[in-house]
Order: structure tokens, then sequence, then C-alpha cells
């Protein structure tokens, strides 16, 4: 799914010197790495890291130098991995233009078609076509953080028994997006 891997965590953009300082010190459970080097590792009770006081509670989200390494090696072939995720994304548009709605752009992450009765086997039958298909995602008001019921959400309502997502990868070639396009029209 991910156009380059960390292996575990990711990579972060800041927009501003402020956001960057901020999201190293949320990084490490919020403690200021330079601000403990700066008092020579010297802070009472305890010279354990964790003692340090904190303005911002923070994660343990900081990568080491391995996975740091794997982000910048994937970081570096990014623009062909886009650009490749493009060509697929182009194939699928140019071929179900007009005959199944789709949601795609951005990123080019996923690739979504809106099928009407998808639930009645459609994404079996493409599974035993050997093409990857899946939902992803679902809704997050059905889960019991956000309320764990289905809220009035007229687009969310509308494309929930309709959205499923084909598969958009660096494997993939122009070809197998125009097989799995036709496999997907025979079904419609």
């Amino acid at each position: 799914i991910k156009h380059f891997s960390t292996g575990d965590g990711g990579m972060l953009v800041c927009r501003t010197p402020r956001d960057h300082l901020r999201a190293k010190r949320l990084r490490w459970f919020g403690i200021d790495k330079e601000l403990r080097q700066r008092l020579n590792y010297n802070f009472s009770p305890s010279n354990r890291e964790i003692c340090m006081n904190m303005d911002e509670p923070g994660f343990k989200l900081h990568m080491n130098d391995v996975q740091a390494a794997m982000g910048l090696v994937g970081l570096s072939h990014s623009d062909g991995t886009l650009l490749h995720r493009i060509v697929i994304s182009n194939t699928y548009r140019r071929c179900l233009s007009g005959l199944i709605p789709f949601i795609s752009g951005g990123s080019e992450w996923l690739f979504c078609v809106l099928l009407e009765d998808r639930d009645k086997g459609k994404m079996d039958k493409l599974k035993e076509r050997g093409i990857e298909c899946d939902l992803v995602h679902l809704r997050n008001d059905i889960f019991t953080p956000f309320g764990s019921k289905r809220q009035k959400l007229p687009n969310m309502n509308y494309i929930e028994s309709r959205y499923l997502y084909l598969p958009i990868h660096i494997n993939m070639s122009h070809e197998d997006a125009a097989f799995i396009s036709k496999e997907l029209i025979k079904l419609i």
C-alpha cells in the first residue's frame, strides 16, 4: 500500500521550523533531547531521560538509524514510484471512464470504484480471477471511539455499500490495470 516503507513508523514533513522542533520533541515522549544534552544529562531526581520534565506529553515514535536509512532510500525512488502509480491510475481512468464511477487522485495511494450491488459476490469473483481487491477501510463512526453508531453522513452512507479498492502498486504493469478493468467491466 505504501509508496515506500521505513519498516515501522513513517516520515514527517514539517511546514515550519516551529513544527519541526515540536515534532522532534513529541516523537520521544515529549522529551527535548537537545535540552537534555545541553543539561549534560544532569536532571533530577534521576538522570534517566524519562524523568526529565516536559512541556507537552508525546509519544514513542522515533525511528532508529536502520529505519531512517530505509526511508531515505525509499524517498530517493519516490518520484519514480509516484509516476508509476499515476500511469496505473490513468489506465484505470481511461478504461473505466463512463462505465464505472471511481474516486481517485492525490498521492495515487488507492484507486476506488463504486459498484452497484458490490456485496453480491463481485469482490469474490474478482479474487477468483486473481485480482486483489478489498474495502481497505471501514467507516469510522461504527467504531467505539466514534460512537459505535452509523451517523447521518450522506456521502458515506451512499458509498458504503458500493466502494471497492482496486490494486495499485509498483509490481503492477499498465497491462495488469487494463486486464483488471476489463474483468471488472464484465461484472456490471
